[in-house]
């Protein structure tokens, strides 16, 4: 089997190495977005990869908003809400914010 191996990736850190892997996967399921897709879903691994090159999927989240296209996407790091919020306050200055996904009652 070492003979049928006809690339490699010994860097996962590497963005380049790392879009070599994405493309043909993203191309599987994205027929014609992988070029769009692969450098923000490398550029998302990369952000949440510990030392070790492992990350945990569930840490990157997809949102989608309807009316746009692949070519729109983009990655933000941070929190999306998809639903509006309920305050009136639309900007904050060193602000410390608790998201719950859960009922919360203050009393």
């Amino acid at each position: 089997l070492p003979d049928l191996v006809c690339d490699g990736v010994t860097d996962l850190k590497d963005k380049d190495q790392l879009l070599k892997i994405l493309q043909p996967v993203l191309a599987s399921k994205q027929y014609g977005s992988e070029q769009t897709l692969a450098p923000i879903v490398a550029d998302a691994c990369l952000t949440v990869m510990d030392a070790q090159g492992k990350f945990n999927a569930e840490s990157v989240r997809v949102c989608k908003i309807p009316g746009s296209s692949v070519s729109q996407s983009t990655l933000l790091e941070g929190y999306v809400a998809m639903r509006g919020l309920e305050t009136v306050v639309t900007n904050a200055t060193d602000a410390k914010i608790a998201v719950y996904a859960c009922g919360f009652e203050a009393s």
